[in-house]
């Protein structure tokens, strides 16, 4: 090797060296900093899939149980008679109905949160508690095997909406 080229190389490790230094002491802050804001944009995203959840489940059992308990006085009605279970009633369904902006809310978030088999599930369970709804209210008394079909169908319509909760979490 020439004097010159021993010099040249002597020169490009005194610049070169340094360089890369400051270029990976620049590029490794830069990455944790972009990796650390990446987790705190999922962790917020968590947090806020979670609040939607949370609302939602507040949202679907305030109208389940007001529904079925407007439901369970109505099947008590043709044993229980009189102008005070009439109120009782009544004042159930009157329950059930200020809630309907928690049915309207459950359906609502259910369709913000994504998933069809939850939309799926609380449009088919709302469906069934409206049949069974519009047969135990109607003065007619209902068929007994036709009242049993539509109280088994709801059932099986909440156990399947239950269900698909589970894959929100």
């Amino acid at each position: 090797m020439s004097p010159e080229e021993i010099e040249l190389y002597k020169d490009a490790i005194k610049i070169g060296v340094p360089a890369i230094v400051g270029l990976l002491a620049g590029l490794v802050p830069y990455l944790i900093e972009g990796n650390k804001v990446s987790t705190q944009r999922m962790i917020e995203k968590d947090k806020s899939k979670r609040e939607l959840v949370l609302s939602f489940s507040d949202a679907l059992s305030q109208y389940i149980g007001s529904s079925s308990a407007y439901i369970s006085y109505l099947l008590s009605k043709e044993f229980n008679r009189g102008e005070e279970w009439d109120k009782s009633v009544s004042e159930s369904a009157k329950k059930m109905l200020d809630n309907e902006v928690d049915r309207t809310r459950a359906k609502a978030l259910s369709g913000i949160i994504g998933d069809t088999e939850v939309i799926d599930s609380i449009l088919e369970y709302d469906k069934c508690v409206t049949n069974v709804i519009a047969l135990l209210a109607h003065p007619k008394r209902p068929d007994k095997t036709e009242k049993e079909a539509v109280l088994n169908r709801m059932k099986d319509s909440e156990k399947v909406l239950l269900h698909s909760l589970s894959k929100l979490l």
